[in-house]
């Protein structure tokens, strides 16, 4: 990835980067490279994965501390008072809101077996919910996308978590027009795979392989082309199209 490669130059030589570029440029390269990566090799090489997967996570750290730089906050005030600290964030913050939580959550999502990983959730919660609140349209419908598969397993908030995702998913689509296949993805895997919805799943995988990529507003982040051709590789494909 050029970006990538361009950014660890400019660091490399003592360059200021950017905040945003960085925690962005970082996240990307971590989940459509390097994640994907790791997934297809877990059924063939588990050390090569496992290597993979921790590779991912130093990514996913680099790109969540350049955000906090960005935002002039660190993860400790952050961990102690979320929503206290981030209620001065502006509508101007609102990538560096998202790129944060966006790094630091999947940075988490590969940590499950880390309690002090598991514990910072509620300050990705806060970056994304003020994100929501300041501007919920930014890019297209990002936050909403990623908040489908948040509210998963979003704890103490009202109603049903496959209903909550569900709206989330209607407002994604409605603002990327359609021509983004990651709230498709989003919704096929977190929703329907756990409830066993085949016929669903597959509507919504088969639309998501139809949105033409060169009209995709989003090919390069969670939308990117490499996770969606990936899909045949990862375990919610399988057990839902092998079953």
């Amino acid at each position: 990835m050029r970006a990538l490669a361009l950014l660890l130059l400019v660091s490399t030589a003592g360059c200021v980067v950017q905040p945003l570029t960085a925690a962005r440029t970082y996240t990307q390269y971590a989940y459509a490279v390097v994640q994907q990566d790791a997934d297809e090799a877990e059924d063939e090489n588990v050390a090569l994965a496992l290597y993979l997967q921790d590779r991912a996570r130093g990514l996913y750290r680099r790109g969540r501390d350049h955000g906090l730089r960005g935002l002039g906050v660190s993860a400790e005030e952050l961990r102690r008072e979320p929503r206290r600290v981030l209620a001065s964030a502006q509508r101007s913050d609102v990538a560096l809101l998202y790129w944060t939580g966006a790094s630091w959550g999947a940075l988490i999502a590969l940590s499950k077996e880390d309690p002090e990983a598991l514990a910072d959730v509620p300050a990705v919660e806060a970056l994304i919910d003020r994100a929501l609140e300041l501007d919920e349209s930014f890019e297209r419908g990002a936050i909403h996308t990623f908040l489908i598969t948040y509210e998963m397993v979003r704890q103490g908030a009202a109603g049903d978590p496959a209903d909550r995702a569900r709206k989330h998913f209607a407002r994604a689509v409605e603002l990327s027009g359609g021509a983004d296949a990651a709230p498709m993805i989003a919704l096929a895997e977190v929703v329907c795979v756990p409830a066993q919805r085949r016929a669903e799943f597959d509507a919504l995988i088969d639309q998501a392989l139809s949105v033409p990529r060169r009209q995709s507003p989003r090919q390069s982040r969670h939308a990117a082309a490499r996770p969606l051709a990936a899909l045949p590789n990862r375990p919610s494909f399988h057990r839902l199209r092998s079953s």
